[in-house]
């Protein structure tokens, strides 16, 4: 009897193992499963990052390009607007020298107005004479048509009008003969 006593403990202890490694394998193949789910989870998710990447590293690659091409026409505009700025500053130097001369030549007008001016109120104060003597004719010198001069030692002209004009003085050159001389030469 105590054989058969022993005989059943050692029978419900082997099928309490044989349980027990029965739930143990049962729990080991569940945990396989799941480990085998969430490695296929994993490796799906590893595809989706990847072919997430890899449209990232192509938009990137767009982008990129797309900044060459941007900085490559900011260049060319940069380029475009230093030569635009050259030739503004070139035409503004122009400019500059053409204001100078417009206001030479406008100078120069002026001179030769007053200096017409001059003349012609010479003019007026020669005819005075002359006629209040009777011996000139209007719109002429008193020495004649038009008033005789003689070269002197430096190859200028004096006026040899017998006139007591303020050009007409020995030794002063005559303003009428250089007016009349630039005239002719022009």
């Amino acid at each position: 009897m105590q054989m058969e006593l022993n005989h059943k403990r050692a029978r419900v202890e082997l099928e309490r193992a044989a349980s027990t490694s029965a739930r143990n394998y049962e729990r080991e193949v569940d945990r396989n499963q799941e480990l085998l789910t969430r490695i296929r989870q994993l490796q799906e998710r590893e595809a989706g990052v990847e072919e997430k990447m890899q449209e990232q590293l192509e938009r990137s690659r767009q982008c990129q390009q797309s900044l060459d091409a941007t900085s490559k026409r900011l260049r060319e505009k940069e380029d475009s607007l230093a030569q635009a700025g050259e030739t503004i500053n070139t035409l503004k130097g122009r400019i500059s020298e053409l204001q100078w001369n417009v206001m030479d030549q406008d100078m120069r007008v002026k001179h030769l107005e007053l200096e017409k001016q001059e003349l012609q109120e010479q003019q007026d104060l020669q005819h005075k004479p002359a006629k209040a003597a009777g011996r000139g004719v209007p719109g002429h010198c008193a020495a004649g048509p038009s008033p005789p001069w003689n070269a002197d030692a430096a190859g200028g002209t004096r006026c040899s009008c017998p006139t007591a004009c303020r050009s007409c003085w020995p030794g002063t050159p005559c303003r009428w003969s250089s007016f009349l001389r630039r005239r002719v030469s022009s």
